[in-house]
């Protein structure tokens, strides 16, 4: 589910199967977290739980111990966030909807790709507003639009290991 409506609202794409994938592949294999680390975020995640969720991996991972039930939950009760994101049921809802955590990486792809997407909708929105405003030098307002064009750009360079381009 890329794109979604609701009485002609469209909303941003995203895709919670392959969220709860990621998170439920690293709780099955902690081990998982090195293949997506490195260029997965937070920020990547469109349902705020899920983003919880993955922070308190990282979290875990950084604290030097192993990412399961367990100790992501209790990371998360730490932040005052276990209800919120689901309780100890969405622990166990996100290990038995994963079968198998080797495909990891393709459902973090999923995840990261939409996020971009999310960013691309945010940066016409921001040029489109410049439009609007129909500044009186029009070189300015290209550059204003190139440069938000070049920091989007500049955010897939930095993450490329996780883009195909």
């Amino acid at each position: 589910m890329t794109e979604q409506q609701t009485s002609n609202v469209k909303l941003p794409p995203y895709n919670l199967d392959a969220e709860e994938a990621v998170l439920g592949s690293l709780l099955i294999d902690p081990e998982s977290i090195g293949i997506i680390v490195a260029w997965l975020v937070p920020a990547d995640f469109y349902r705020e739980k899920n983003r919880w969720t993955y922070e308190s991996c990282l979290e875990v991972q950084r604290q030097g111990q192993a990412i399961n039930q367990i100790t992501v939950a209790h990371e998360l009760a730490r932040h005052n966030q276990l209800e919120a994101a689901g309780g100890a049921a969405y622990m166990g809802h996100l290990i038995s909807a994963t079968p198998t955590s080797v495909h990891i990486e393709y459902y973090a792809r999923i995840v990261q790709r939409l996020s971009f997407m999310r960013k691309l909708i945010s940066a016409a929105n921001q040029i489109s507003a410049i439009g609007y405003e129909s500044p009186p030098d029009i070189g300015e307002a290209i550059n204003r639009a190139e440069g938000i064009l070049s920091r989007l750009r500049n955010g897939v360079e930095r993450t490329r290991g996780g883009f195909k381009i």
